[in-house]
């Protein structure tokens, strides 16, 4: 209650309404100013605006470097960017099978099924091979998707079990006014008022060098690595110290156990494999040392576990091959040949390619061919 006019107070409690109503005015503009950023730069492609140019979108981008790819694959490389260095041509040498990387960032099970049924349903039905990296992410219960996914009907149509992962419009509206879509919004619009806009830029995000059969190169880590200005350590350390990885960020205060969801979506990939005679290969995607090392640390270890108990059980008990390569010496990994905690560098992907096929065998069909 206001007091009277003319008091010490009365003034007191006008200046506090007064601060008030421009404080709410300074975040309602700002607000403002977020939505009509990512309405005109549309970073994500989802309002339907080409006001300034931009590159595809990361989802979109693979799925035209796919339909580019002939003749067909036979083999796909399945995960998010963990395997975004994994050479197709490499599993072509080691298994006559021609082969696609189909990574896609912030992939889980739900996004390997529906990238599954839509290579089955739209594209080819020559594949008879899928090699699928793992971890705990793309189980976790509470860690999201790429945002992207959400809204390609194509792909999102499948995800059946969990609705929630089809974008609506209420949440394109809330996506206005998020931080991470205004970030690289503006950077895109900076871009373009730079005049440096590239096929290959991703605003927000370092250079990455696509190649025909979907294999990825962090470009900007390459050059400063050539150029002896690649700090790994601080690289790693650096993000390791980010809340995603504390105690109270989404990886570890988000577990409740492995996603009921997630599961099942793994569970009817392995069904769609065994509908249509695909051979799995699958394996725990590997880690720095330095990552293992906080995860211990932090008493995590058991999420890893649960993950390659279900992992292993469903791979084996569907006849396909499962391997555990969470630790490098498992296949020869090297600490110094990653970009980071999770991301490696070719020449640990090929080591790891080569210790995953070493015992492969042709299949009848292949060597009559």
């Amino acid at each position: 209650m206001l007091t009277p006019p003319g008091t010490k107070h009365h003034d007191e409690d006008w200046a506090d309404l007064v601060h008030i109503k421009v404080t709410v005015g300074a975040i309602v503009v700002v607000l403002l100013l977020a939505a009509a950023v990512n309405v005109i730069a549309n970073p994500f492609s989802l309002y339907g605006t080409n006001i300034i140019p931009r590159p595809p979108g990361m989802y979109e981008k693979k799925f035209i470097l796919y339909e580019n790819f002939q003749p067909p694959a036979n083999a796909l490389i399945f995960s998010n960017s963990h395997i975004m260095t994994f050479n197709p041509d490499l599993v072509e040498e080691l298994t006559g099978k021609r082969c696609f990387n189909f990574w896609l960032p912030g992939a889980c099970t739900e996004t390997f099924y529906g990238l599954i049924r839509l290579v089955q349903d739209n594209y080819n039905n020559d594949l008879d091979m899928i090699i699928v990296a793992l971890g705990i992410e793309i189980i976790h219960p509470s860690l999201p998707i790429q945002p992207e996914a959400r809204y390609i009907p194509e792909l999102n149509q499948y995800f059946s079990h969990d609705r929630n992962s089809r974008g609506t419009i209420l949440d394109k509206i809330g996506l206005l006014f998020t931080m991470g879509q205004t970030r690289q919004a503006a950077a895109l619009i900076v871009v373009n008022l730079r005049h440096t806009l590239e096929t290959e830029y991703h605003p927000g995000q370092a250079r990455l060098e696509y190649r025909d059969n979907g294999m990825t190169i962090h470009a900007t880590a390459e050059e400063m690595i050539a150029a002896g200005t690649y700090n790994l350590e601080d690289k790693i350390t650096r993000r390791l110290r980010s809340k995603r990885y504390s105690e109270e960020g989404p990886v570890i205060k988000g577990w409740t156990g492995l996603s009921d969801n997630r599961k099942a979506y793994w569970l009817e990939l392995l069904e769609v494999c065994r509908e249509n005679d695909i051979e799995v290969y699958a394996f725990m995607a590997p880690v720095h040392p330095l990552l293992t090392e906080l995860a211990s640390e932090c008493g995590t270890g058991h999420m890893y576990a649960e993950a390659q108990e279900f992992f292993s059980t469903t791979v084996e008990d569907f006849g396909g091959v499962y391997r555990d390569y969470l630790h490098l010496d498992s296949f020869g990994g090297d600490p110094d040949l990653f970009y980071d905690e999770l991301h490696m560098r070719p020449e640990n992907s090929e080591r790891l390619l080569r210790d995953l096929f070493k015992d492969y065998e042709p299949t009848q069909d292949l060597v009559a061919n």
